[in-house]
């Protein structure tokens, strides 16, 4: 198995996209889009173990029709990965100042 890759679409998790709304705003109508995944111990929806979503897109539909897609960035794993970076140094350091005396 080492050195070989795998195909992360058959061997994931599987996923779909959710909407939240819609809501009316200003005359506009608002979506919030999300990916979620979600472990499962069967078919039905009631034996999901845990679901994780991450946020893709707001729909926003004008009062003149219009549809507009605005992109959300999300800044979850940056801000996971800087935690658990900075939860590192700081055992790092403890341990170094430990040492010196």
């Amino acid at each position: 198995m080492l050195g070989q890759t795998a195909d992360n679409d058959r061997v994931g998790l599987p996923h779909v996209e959710t909407t939240t709304g819609p809501v009316a705003v200003g005359g506009r109508t608002i979506n919030l889009v999300a990916r979620t995944r979600a472990i499962t111990a069967g078919r039905a929806p009631e034996h999901v173990l845990a679901a994780w979503s991450r946020p893709l897109h707001v729909e926003v539909l004008d009062a003149d029709g219009r549809r507009e897609i605005v992109k959300v960035r999300d800044y979850h794993r940056f801000a996971m990965t800087a935690i658990a970076g900075a939860a590192a140094a700081c055992f790092l350091a403890a341990r170094v100042a430990r040492s010196k005396r």
